[in-house]
């Protein structure tokens, strides 16, 4: 798939939420990968192209 076909998919199946969504970053099952901790405060802005981890993942 190439990456206009992508965009377009992802475009085309979110275009009814308000919300920003995060693409093109290696996490979950594949290599190279980005752990991305569950259940930690993050940061998605969309106008800012912006996303950050807010909090560490281990105490």
């Amino acid at each position: 798939m190439t990456d206009v076909t992508h965009r377009l998919n992802i475009s085309y199946y979110t275009s009814a939420f308000d919300f920003p969504i995060l693409t093109q970053v290696d996490i979950g099952h594949t290599s190279p990968q980005m752990i991305l901790p569950n259940g930690i405060q993050a940061t998605l802005g969309s106008e800012q192209n912006l996303f950050s981890i807010d909090e560490a993942a281990v105490v």
